[in-house]
């Protein structure tokens, strides 16, 4: 039997990914590898525990049972808050099967910040490991304003509860046995709430964004088979936060296609040496990594690493989050004789949209074109399709033109009335889109240019100028390692342009200061126009850059400080 005829076709009109996915893989070939666990135990590249599909089918039946048993029903929601361990997996699969929608929320927020998600998205049951039970249950103690939890679950490392009233996950699920579940007790709608996300909100309160059974869940299907790339024995490692919808993107891409997902323990900051040394020690043969991530993988430490501990396996790596350099792509493909990143562009409101990826040659620099069945396009100011090289808006199409409806984007936010709203424009034929807030230009062959966010745009002297653009530039002069470009005041222009600029090593004195601050203008006057070199750079620490949690840089912070 070939790779290709075990690939199911989904239907999206009755799809639930437990059933059609998860259950569809236990019972198909030899019933694949779903996950390698590198557990917080492990001291030696052997020390894995490998789960198959069906593993997760069962666990999934277990907890849907189990769920109902605690009172929670069909449409409550679950908020998800754990470190890196295989029963997320189970909890995910056995809520999507049961139609009990799952709020994400990243362990590094600040325990006021989950309450705070909890009460918003007026949750049934929070389910989390030890620390982040207290952690939740110390919380809703210092807060007036109450939330609708009524049932708390622990999962993670065998512990004892880590509160009064606590369900530990084992016990949980002790006498419910799988094989007498009948899965046809749980029926969901295509349409089904399923997922909840907060956005990371650079402005105001984070939104709540709704996503059903079909928007990322099936959404996904062409992340994991266009851009990953992955197929049944091939293995992704993803290293974002098991809040961020990232997550979701490779946990939903790999398995829809059959592939295993490399989980690693190690929940701490990144750091370069581990990862080098796990992609040399296991059969990884796809890596997924913010922008962030590859900045640090190819400084000169990490290419020595690099070159004494080659990849084991690695044949395919991706990227998404924020705009990716062509420095970084050809500074990596150099490292690993000859590895592309494949860079993404998408949000949590939508599954990805566009980008490189094996399909098409890849253009560096650019995000690419979109993927097979994505209806996106540049719309100028006049809510047309814009022309080659003019600027606009991203914009995906949510309407129907006769070739079917997008069905990777959320059903809209959801606001404290409880009414949800699609933010759509519609164009001079009738057609509705949903505008990303980021702003780009097509060239002649339909490629993408990335330009900034809307509102991170910076007007100097009549000029529209995109931070990504002066930032991709300033990432190839070798004493940059990271940096973040705004708008800052001027009386003449309007505003200019000011670089936050994080160095590998810091210059000696106050001439050499000035000295590399020249030599950087100089190297942007080489490849840019002179409206794009910085008129103020100013050198700051790793952590002086306000990021979001899943590493975006916040501009709008450094231009109020700019105001000030």
């Amino acid at each position: 039997m070939t790779m290709a005829s075990l690939r199911p076709q989904y239907n999206p009109d009755r799809f639930n990914f437990t059933k059609d996915v998860v259950d569809y893989w236990s019972q198909k070939g030899d019933d694949p590898v779903a996950m390698v666990w590198n557990p917080p135990s492990a001291r030696a590249p052997s020390d894995t525990e490998s789960f198959h599909f069906s593993h997760f089918s069962q666990r999934a039946r277990q907890v849907a049972v189990g769920l109902r048993r605690l009172g929670i029903q069909k449409g409550e929601v679950l908020l998800l808050v754990s470190s890196k361990t295989p029963d997320w997996y189970e909890i995910v699969c056995g809520a999507i099967l049961g139609g009990v929608a799952i709020c994400l929320c990243s362990s590094a927020l600040v325990s006021s910040e989950i309450a705070l998600r909890a009460q918003k998205a007026r949750a049934s049951v929070f389910v989390g490991d030890a620390e982040q039970v207290r952690r939740f249950v110390g919380a809703r103690k210092c807060r007036e304003t109450h939330d609708s939890v009524r049932q708390i679950v622990q999962i993670g490392q065998s512990a004892p509860p880590a509160a009064p009233g606590v369900n530990v996950y084992r016990s949980f699920l002790a006498g419910i046995n799988p094989q007498q579940v009948n899965v046809a007790d749980f029926k969901t709608e295509s349409g089904d709430l399923c997922l909840l996300y907060f956005t990371s909100g650079t402005t105001g309160q984070a939104k709540l964004v709704k996503h059903t059974q079909v928007s990322y869940p099936y959404g996904h299907v062409i992340t994991g088979e266009h851009w990953l790339d992955l197929r049944p024995g091939q293995m992704l490692w993803n290293l974002s936060d098991q809040g961020w919808a990232k997550s979701m993107w490779a946990f939903f891409g790999a398995w829809s296609q059959g592939g295993t997902i490399f989980l690693d323990a190690h929940g701490s900051a990144f750091e370069p040496e581990r990862t080098i040394s796990l992609l040399h020690q296991q059969p990884i043969t796809t890596f997924c990594a913010a922008p962030t991530i590859f900045r640090h993988l190819v400084t000169e430490a990490s290419k020595k690493l690099l070159a004494e501990k080659p990849p084991k396996a690695l044949e395919h790596c991706t990227s998404a989050g924020e705009h990716l350099g062509a420095h970084i792509v050809l500074e990596w493909y150099e490292m690993t004789d000859g590895l592309m990143i494949w860079d993404g562009f998408g949000q949590t409101e939508t599954s990805i949209l566009c980008g490189n990826y094996p399909l098409v040659p890849p253009r560096l620099g650019s995000m690419g074109k979109p993927l097979p069945g994505v209806p996106l396009c540049v719309l100028n100011d006049e809510r047309q399709v814009a022309h080659p090289f003019e600027e606009g808006d991203i914009a995906v199409r949510v309407s129907d033109d006769g070739t079917g409806l997008f069905r990777g984007i959320f059903e809209g936010y959801i606001y404290d009335d409880g009414s949800v709203v699609r933010p759509t424009v519609t164009d001079k034929e009738g057609q509705s889109w949903y505008l990303t807030g980021d702003r780009a230009h097509c060239d002649e062959e339909g490629y993408f240019w990335y330009k900034g966010r809307g509102d991170d745009v910076i007007i100097s002297a009549g000029h529209r100028i995109g931070p990504a653009e002066v930032e991709s530039v300033l990432q190839a002069h070798p004493a940059i390692r990271e940096s973040a470009v705004v708008a800052a005041p001027d009386e003449q222009r309007g505003s200019i342009v000011k670089a936050f600029i994080v160095l590998h090593d810091h210059p000696a004195d106050s001439t050499s200061t000035v000295r590399l601050k020249q030599d950087i203008r100089e190297h942007c006057l080489h490849r840019k126009a002179a409206q794009y070199c910085p008129q103020k750079i100013e050198f700051v620490d790793t952590g002086f850059l306000p990021k979001t949690v899943s590493g975006k840089v916040i501009r709008k912070e450094l231009r109020m400080l700019e105001r000030l």
